[in-house]
């Protein structure tokens, strides 16, 4: 177990690079990417990164704590495997908080563009490097620190270094830099020289990932940005699982272990199964991401995200898209220091589920796993679970932001506030009178005539005691209370708003804004403010997070800008 929990922090180490690290789609790398990797994260367009990690409010100052954390579990740790690994991992952390020097410690370009990929059951990590020396020194002073086995080896004339994790299982962490970028891959004892000259990219796989149909789907048909891609593809999973040799990692499982664990998925690999995973992945063929980048000379930086759950199943598409509700403009244009957004149409939520549930339960399978999970789906129908949600017929969506808030810090509890908080449906009264009947705090409270304002000191007489002013207004499709200037006027917007199906869900915050808002309440209480929040308070970063259905499938949006 610990073994494995050291192959997963370098793992973690690697993907994490992919992450903060930053061409066009033919970047001439991905062709050490064979066409059957089960997953792809490729950052093609250069990111600076000293101006990223700067313009994050990362500093020094911020990673003592976790310094003390490593230096004792260091310390504690007897295990070379163990120890090396979290070496690299503190290496690697202590580099990032200072990003002056993140090009000398690690040897990776500050405009730097990644590969992680896997070759059978191996990931592939692939850093674009300034320095080879020192890429490979920063791998030597973690074996230096940590005392494990090591060797420098060569394969067909191609220079590399292993470090030894396991020797039982015969697992090593291999090395090696040349032609400017740095590989980091696993081997097992197992693996032949051809599995090994591709996972160092020593040789080019046959059939790489730039001819592959998902390949050119990604840019084809799901419209990815040629900045950065990502993917987890369900249909090489679905051949690992149900073939002995449908692709690499299949091979590669057949010979781990003595094939120990290929015989975990005996069950699976029968003809009927194949037929059946086989359908179900090119229904839902994985998880597909890009990103988009913008960066100045300086320190603004704006990245969009996207995740795509692609779809070839008409029901599933038309389900979802029938239960999409209405997400305000307030909730969607940045301009809150906060804010939340849930759209459904409740109207339709029986019936979308009841019609998804059906065909997932009546899917025509002949694979005994399959039909086993098919059966406990037949008994176990949900639709009945909405049967209350007749009560909010007509409900299309909730909403509310927050602009600003201030909390008297004399102690006698006025505040001030300017929010909003919106409820929309087809017909509000109607939707109103429903929750009369449940809610006995409302049953006497008619809501305002179309164009009254109601203050809610009126309704609540203990909101006067917090000095805000918390008023009410409604239309034919709209309930708004608000409080506050910017409050009243995305108000008044929401009431002269149609309503349509235009999302599921929307979330941004401004970090900026909050730490600046939360500053003097942290103050308040007379301790030190925490160093992993301290760098945050000059934090300039907003970040919008959205999801929606659309003709491919489910899509998550995430959009990061940075000043």
């Amino acid at each position: 177990m610990k073994k494995l929990l050291v192959v997963l922090l370098l793992v973690a180490v690697g993907v994490g690079a992919y992450q903060f690290l930053g061409g066009s789609k033919d970047m001439e790398r991905l062709d050490y990417v064979p066409a059957d990797t089960v997953l792809l994260s490729a950052q093609m367009k250069p990111l600076n990164m000293t101006a990223y990690l700067a313009s994050m409010g990362m500093q020094p100052g911020q990673y003592d704590q976790f310094g003390q954390v490593f230096d004792e579990m260091m310390q504690d740790e007897n295990d070379p495997a163990s120890k090396f690994g979290l070496a690299i991992f503190n290496g690697f952390f202590e580099a990032v908080a200072a990003p002056e020097t993140f090009v000398s410690t690690t040897g990776m370009k500050d405009a730097q563009r990644s590969l992680v990929y896997f070759v059978g059951v191996s990931p592939v990590m692939h850093f674009e490097l300034d320095s080879e020396e020192q890429f490979l020194s920063f791998f030597s002073d973690a074996q230096v620190s940590s005392g494990i086995t090591y060797a420098d080896k060569t394969i067909e004339g191609v220079a590399y270094t292993s470090y030894l994790l396991d020797e039982e299982l015969g697992l090593e962490l291999l090395v090696r830099a040349a032609d400017g970028w740095g590989v980091m891959t696993f081997h097992a004892a197992e693996f032949d020289d051809e599995h090994l000259k591709l996972s160092l990219a020593v040789t080019k796989p046959k059939n790489p990932i730039t001819g592959s149909d998902i390949y050119s789907k990604m840019f084809d048909e799901y419209k990815m940005s040629k900045d950065g891609i990502g993917f987890i593809s369900t249909q090489e999973i679905g051949k690992m699982l149900t073939t002995v040799d449908g692709n690499s990692i299949a091979k590669d499982i057949g010979v781990l272990g003595d094939g120990e664990i290929a015989r975990e998925f005996e069950m699976l690999r029968t003809p009927e199964c194949k037929a059946d995973v086989d359908m179900l992945t090119a229904m839902w063929p994985g998880m597909f991401i890009d990103t988009t980048i913008n960066q100045s000379s300086g320190k603004s930086l704006n990245i969009d995200g996207r995740v795509l759950i692609p779809t070839s199943s008409k029901v599933a598409k038309d389900g979802l898209k029938a239960l999409r509700g209405f997400l305000p403009n307030y909730a969607t244009d940045n301009k809150s220091m906060l804010s939340l957004a849930l759209g459904l149409d409740v109207s339709a939520l029986s019936s979308s589920v009841s019609s998804m549930w059906s065909a997932a339960s009546n899917m025509s399978l002949s694979c005994e796993p399959l039909l086993a999970l098919q059966a406990e789906m037949q008994q176990n129908n949900p639709t009945g679970a909405f049967a209350m949600a007749g009560v909010a017929n007509g409900f299309y969506g909730v909403a509310a932001a927050i602009n600003e808030f201030e909390f008297d810090m004399s102690g006698e509890g006025a505040t001030s506030l300017d929010a909003v908080v919106s409820v929309s449906a087809e017909n509000i009264q109607t939707l109103y009178a429903s929750l009369q009947t449940f809610v006995p705090f409302l049953a006497q409270q008619p809501l305002p005539a179309e164009g009254e304002v109601l203050n809610m000191a009126d309704v609540v007489p203990m909101l006067s005691q917090f000095g805000v002013e918390v008023f009410a207004k409604a239309s034919d499709e709209h309930l708004v209370l608000y409080s506050g200037e910017a409050g009243t006027v995305q108000a008044e917007s929401v009431l002269s708003e149609g309503l349509t199906q235009n999302g599921m869900n929307a979330v941004k915050i401004d970090y900026g804004k909050f730490f600046e808002q939360m500053l003097p309440i942290m103050q308040m209480s007379g301790q030190p403010i925490p160093p992993e929040l301290e760098g945050m308070l000059d934090t300039k970063m907003v970040v919008s997070m959205s999801t929606d259905v659309d003709d491919t499938g489910i899509v998550f949006t995430t959009t990061m800008q940075m000043d």
